[in-house]
């Protein structure tokens, strides 16, 4: 559908009210912070009831639970290390990481409105392809060692998804934003640079205290 401005926008804002449990298990602590006055809070579709900015929700949170608000809110689970919650905001269909350091890597998919086929794919070749059904979650998990360090991994899906990634004594979690064409940050040292697609790419980085520089990450 199209959306004209104030329709885009609405839209931005009812996706940034839902967030999305990650890397939790089953049981695990979890909370949910309110960033709004008077901020109904629901629980997989339950009311757990109303915050103000700065209020509070705790309690057990499974793998893939979903928060939605009638405001904003922020959500972290603590599964061994904090794991932030996804924001629906977040979703997309085609998704590129660097696997750097994790010897097992698991990566959590959830779907949002609508059943979604995703693969995973790393240097080696196709992992594997799963069925995520509309409102559902799943965990590709699979060893990394015998492709080395700076492994590609791509995942592609034909519906909405919002992803995460970890593994490892709790190495490098990360909830991850889809591909896109331009990126800004602050790198921590490296920047690791993937992409699903099968033609290579030139990338420019460009810092406020170098000169730019070029990389192509082959497809």
């Amino acid at each position: 559908a199209a959306y004209g401005p104030r329709e885009a926008a609405a839209q931005r804002d009812a996706e940034a009210y839902s967030i999305y449990a990650m890397d939790a298990g089953a049981g695990a602590d979890g909370k949910v912070v309110s960033m709004a006055d008077n901020n109904e809070v629901f629980l997989n579709g339950v009311s757990v009831g109303t915050f103000n900015k700065g209020e509070r929700w705790t309690g057990t949170v499974d793998d893939f639970d979903e928060f939605s608000a009638s405001g904003p809110i922020y959500g972290s689970v603590r599964a061994g290390g904090e794991h932030v919650m996804a924001s629906a905001r977040m979703k997309g269909q085609r998704f590129s990481f660097v696997n750097y350091r994790r010897s097992a890597l698991g990566i959590w998919v959830r779907a949002l409105e609508d059943t979604a086929t995703c693969t995973v794919t790393t240097n080696a070749g196709a992992a594997d392809t799963r069925v995520v059904a509309a409102g559902a979650g799943t965990i590709f998990s699979f060893p990394t060692a015998d492709t080395g360090a700076n492994q590609g991994v791509t995942v592609v899906c034909s519906a909405d998804v919002v992803l995460a990634t970890g593994h490892t004594g709790e190495t490098d979690y990360i909830v991850l934003p889809p591909e896109a064409t331009e990126w800004y940050g602050v790198p921590s040292g490296w920047v690791g640079l993937s992409q699903s697609g099968t033609a290579p790419l030139v990338v420019t980085e460009s810092c406020s205290e170098t000169s730019p520089w070029h990389s192509c990450p082959p497809g």
